[in-house]
């Protein structure tokens, strides 16, 4: 019976019997194939059907440390959505499919409370990440797209300023598409000569910002009244070193500030 019993776990009879504290006989001495030693009573021994030696029969005999290590690997599968696909009390490891289709492992060494599917992880990170992208493109989006209204209201107030004729103002719309078509073609030249992976328009906000006359940026500026601050900001977080990482993102960051700081000064 012993011997079955260790064939089927794939363990080992370390003896045949072993002695209680009155030199009578207790039970048979195994160990496991995760090397933990255990005696099973010649009690619980009687209560194995013989005819009928299965691994599900015998699981409540066998290993206790094994034992309760695959039904913790059960229960954080069964909170996580996830199915346990290892035999009982399979060697080294406790086999699991997680709710994504992945298959992995757990340890026996591992707490199984505080070690999941690592393919879960990385997608999760990688989500997150892949998310945060978005995110910053489409404030991206909302800046440029704010900066293209902002100065298009420049250009408005400045051509309905009696301070200019008409030809002043033919000319200050030359101006905005130079600087406009000198920011493209900076920005093409840029993008294929570095090969760097930054987006396509935080490297034009900084050439158009770099080319704008500064006359011109600050009456664009000025003219939003009461969201001159949040476009400040939002425009500081697209030119900033800290965040984008064009050579010239120092020069163009300060152009801006400095022009922030004066129409500051000119509202006092």
């Amino acid at each position: 019976m012993g011997e079955r019993l260790a064939a089927l776990y794939k363990g080992t009879l370390m003896s045949r019997e072993t002695q209680n504290g009155r030199g009578g006989s207790k039970g048979l001495r195994f160990k496991c194939s995760n090397n933990h030693e255990f005696t099973v009573s010649y009690g619980k021994l009687k209560q194995v059907p013989t005819s009928n030696l299965t691994l599900e029969t015998c699981k409540d005999i066998w290993c206790v440390k094994c034992h309760n290590f695959y039904y913790r690997c059960k229960t954080k599968a069964e909170q996580n959505s996830a199915v346990v696909t290892s035999t009982i009390f399979e060697a080294g490891h406790v086999k699991l499919n997680c709710r994504m289709g992945h298959d992995f492992k757990i340890s026996i060494h591992r707490n199984p409370d505080k070690v999941w599917c690592s393919r879960c992880k990385k997608d999760t990170k990688t989500e997150m990440l892949k998310q945060k992208e978005l995110d910053l493109e489409r404030k991206r989006a909302e800046i440029n797209q704010q900066q293209r209204k902002l100065f298009e209201e420049s250009k408005n107030k400045i051509q309905n300023s009696p301070a200019f004729q008409t030809q002043q103002s033919l000319t200050l719309q030359e101006i905005l598409k130079q600087v406009e078509l000198k920011a493209k073609y900076e920005t093409q030249k840029f993008l294929a000569q570095s090969g760097t992976t930054q987006s396509e328009s935080s490297i034009f906000n900084i050439y158009k910002t770099i080319y704008m006359p500064s006359e011109i940026l600050q009456a664009s500026l000025q003219s939003l009244g009461e969201h001159l601050n949040s476009c400040f900001r939002k425009m500081a977080v697209i030119l900033h070193p800290d965040k984008n990482s064009h050579p010239l993102s120092k020069r163009a960051f300060q152009k801006l500030s400095q022009v922030y700081a004066n129409i500051k000064l000119s509202l006092r």
